[in-house]
């Protein structure tokens, strides 16, 4: 192994230096081009090695799924402005959706069955909860709104990861606009 091998991991990081293999490999060339023992040759070690930390490709793409789903959790704290409800939302819309934008594959990865994405973000039910505390949803509103939401954000989300490459400011009004028809309701 050759010395620039050996500084990209200290002994025992091996299981840490694969997954960040994968998660560029995956990030620049999709799940489907993704090889375990291609990671292991890029890190310098026997591909018997890789094998010993995780049992195949599989196991590999459901720890990059978590490791993207940790990355997307990182991005929505970083949207977050912390304003009132409708800035939240619109924050966590503009976040989400540019992730899928920025990370097309990693956001597949993170919602396929690797991964364990499905549920809605905590930060929408934040800016749900904080929508009612000010007053501008009822309670009972907050549970359906919250489907909606994540449903269109969602769509908008994988739409945007299966077409990169669009214009970006168009994108973040299309959040915002989403984000603002879907809180006025059908009356609004």
């Amino acid at each position: 192994m050759s010395k620039a091998h050996r500084d990209r991991y200290h002994h025992g990081q091996l299981p840490a230096a694969i997954i960040a293999e994968a998660l560029d490999r995956v990030e620049a060339e999709g799940v489907e081009a993704l090889s375990l023992r291609a990671c292991a040759r890029a890190l310098g070690v026997d591909p018997a090695a890789a094998y010993r930390h995780f049992k195949d490709k599989e196991a590999v793409l459901a720890a990059v799924a978590q490791a993207g789903a940790e990355a997307l959790d990182a991005a929505l704290r970083h949207a977050a402005s912390g304003g009132d409800g409708v800035d939240q939302l619109i924050d966590f819309a503009r976040g989400y959706v540019g992730f899928a934008a920025d990370h097309p594959h990693l956001f597949g990865l993170i919602y396929s069955a690797h991964g364990e994405g499905g549920a809605a973000p905590s930060p929408l039910a934040a800016a749900l909860k904080t929508l009612v505390a000010e007053g501008r949803l009822s309670p009972g509103e907050r549970a359906p709104l919250q489907d909606v939401l994540w449903l269109a954000l969602h769509g908008l989300a994988a739409l945007t990861a299966s077409r990169p490459g669009g214009d970006r400011a168009a994108l973040m009004a299309r959040c915002e606009q989403l984000c603002v028809t879907v809180l006025a309701g059908p009356e609004g």
